[in-house]
């Protein structure tokens, strides 16, 4: 081989490591991402890919995702609805400071008839139940309801510990159209509770949701006892079979 192919050869490779010198340069400068916590890649600290470290704890990553369960929907008469909603948290040992939801109304050309949004929680494996009464909404106009939910803010369950609320001496009886429900919300706890909503669902003989209304109880002080009293309008068909020996009482709080 003569000189000159050799000089060539060198020169040749020379210039190309300067080339990839620039260019590897160039692209982990300006153009390879900066490492994420979506990114795939266990980097900048992470515990496991994407998780510990500056990224979400790899506990809260691993959680089961909050179930909604099917709305109830119930014609309360007067062009009014009212609607039942239940989330179920499967976590024993993460429950939710904060959540945000949707709910949404439907007609049969799937056109919104309602939207409102909310803010709630849910403590561990806790299922929680709502009841949102007389939305201005004909029963006849909807065939489907939607609850979304968003924007979870995650705690392990000794931070954020469910409080201890008894329902006692729960009554129900029927005047005339109405259901009327009435009880006790014991507090349980030495602190005291900003404000407790009582959600309460009457139930037919054959075991069904028949309709469902809620009071807010506020500023409940440490082992106080406070009285309730819930109004349940019903359709008459739901009033003449009305079993009082059913109600269900859900009480939702938080410390």
């Amino acid at each position: 081989m003569s000189n000159r192919i050799v000089k060539q050869f060198v020169y040749g490779m020379f210039y190309l490591l300067v080339f990839a010198t620039v260019g590897g340069s160039v692209y982990f400068g300006y153009f390879k991402p900066a490492p994420s916590c979506m990114d795939k890649v266990q980097n900048q600290g992470e515990e496991e890919a994407d998780c510990g470290g500056p990224c979400v704890a790899c506990a809260v990553r691993k959680l089961k995702p909050i179930k909604v369960l099917p709305l109830q929907l119930f014609d309360i008469g007067n062009n009014t609805s009212s609607v039942l909603a239940e989330l179920e948290n499967p976590n024993s040992n993460y429950g939710a400071s904060h959540i945000a939801y949707t709910v949404t109304l439907y007609d049969g050309a799937d056109a919104a008839l309602i939207t409102f949004n909310g803010d709630t929680f849910l403590h561990a494996g806790e299922v929680k139940t709502f009841v949102f009464p007389a939305l201005e909404v004909p029963f006849r106009n909807i065939v489907r309801g939607e609850f979304v939910v968003r924007d979870m803010a995650w705690l392990a369950a000794a931070e954020f510990p469910r409080p201890n609320v008894e329902v006692r001496e729960v009554v129900t009886k029927r005047e005339g159209k109405n259901a009327i429900v009435e009880g006790v919300v014991q507090n349980n706890n030495s602190y005291g509770l900003k404000q407790a909503v009582v959600n309460a669902v009457a139930m037919n003989r054959a075991g069904l949701f028949a309709d469902a209304s809620r009071t807010v109880l506020a500023d409940i002080q440490p082992f106080e006892e406070r009285f309730f009293r819930i109004v349940i309008p019903l359709l008459d068909a739901d009033a003449a079979t009305l079993d009082t020996t059913r109600t269900r009482v859900v009480v939702d709080t938080r410390r």
